[in-house]
Order: C-alpha cells, then sequence, then structure tokens
C-alpha cells in the first residue's frame, strides 16, 4: 500500500512538472505500414527506407493535432540556411497521407486550429500560427509552425491516399520515456 501511494506521487509529480499532459509522449501519429517481403520495384524500396528513416515527434512536440487515421510516410529534419550574412534554421516537417478527400481534411484543421490563420494557394490550403503575414515559398513559410493540405501525390505504400499534410511544427520539450 506504501509503495503504490509513494509511486503515484512520483508519477503525478513527474506528470505535473512535464509540461505535458497525460497521452502526450504517444508517437504523432503512426508510419505507414512497409510490406515484409523484398520488392524488386523501385519506387516501392524508396517510399519504405523513407517510412522506416522516418523520426515521428510525440505528440506534445507538436502544436497542431494530427489528422486522425492520417499515416506518416516521411519526416524531414529541421536544416540551417545561411543567406546573405542571415542564419535561420527550418522547423521540422512530418508528411502525413490519409484517404479522406482534401475538403474534409481542410474541413477538420478549421474546426480544431483556433487562432491559427488559412489561405488558399496554388491548389494548397495552408495554416499557420504565430504571424499576420506568412509566405509558404519565403523565410516565415520554413520558420513558422504550420500546416500544408493537399492532394496526395502518387504512393505506393498508401495507394489510396487523397490527401497528403505537411505538418511543419516547433519542438516542445519530449518526455524521456
Amino acid at each position: 500500500m506504501r509503495y503504490a501511494l509513494i509511486l503515484g506521487l512520483v508519477t503525478a509529480f513527474l506528470l505535473a512538472n512535464s509540461g505535458q499532459a497525460p497521452g502526450q509522449s504517444r508517437p504523432y501519429a503512426p508510419k505507414a505500414a512497409v510490406p515484409s517481403e523484398p520488392t524488386n520495384d523501385a519506387f516501392l524500396q524508396i517510399e519504405i527506407r523513407t517510412v522506416k528513416a522516418a523520426e515521428i515527434p510525440t505528440m506534445g512536440e507538436v502544436e497542431a493535432p494530427a489528422y486522425p487515421g492520417a499515416l506518416v510516410i516521411q519526416t524531414i529534419p529541421p536544416r540551417t540556411r545561411v543567406k546573405g550574412g542571415k542564419t535561420t534554421e527550418s522547423l521540422p516537417v512530418v508528411i502525413l497521407f490519409t484517404t479522406d478527400p482534401v475538403r474534409r481534411v481542410v474541413d477538420f484543421y478549421m474546426e480544431n486550429l483556433g487562432g491559427w490563420s488559412h489561405t488558399t494557394y496554388l491548389s494548397s490550403h495552408y495554416f499557420w500560427f504565430g504571424l499576420d503575414e506568412f509566405n509558404p515559398f519565403g523565410e516565415s513559410g520554413r520558420t513558422t509552425p504550420s500546416l500544408q493540405v493537399m492532394e496526395a501525390r502518387t504512393s505506393k505504400l498508401v495507394p489510396d491516399a487523397l490527401t497528403e499534410i505537411h505538418v511543419r511544427y516547433k519542438p516542445r520539450r519530449r518526455i524521456q520515456g
């Protein structure tokens, strides 16, 4: 009984001081399934390597919610860029695919991203946080937490995918598990 009480107090202390609610240390979204059998398909081999190499952030590290049922197909680490003597670091990106249509995904984010701005540009929907002006192709597009929702490119791992979601996030503190 005493052990259970101490364990409960320690757990409560750790959760209270982690800055994250329980469950926030779970993966942001699951990876797309990869076939267990070898393949001679070069395109599929590239997709498999990309998915296997993906480093999934936790739910607590990403400002925007993951789209329900979406699968991670790729992650892109932050990159440092020097231009005109100024150094900036781009935010990391998680790329997800879903079999839901673009409109449904956009509607989900319209309902779940309070305080975020939204615009449509070149057949993509952009959501961003923290700035009045946002240029998806400029510095703000690399350094601002944002989402891009568009029609999915061809995928052999998620062949029925209709929508692709790029989530650019500012990593928050990760709970070590």
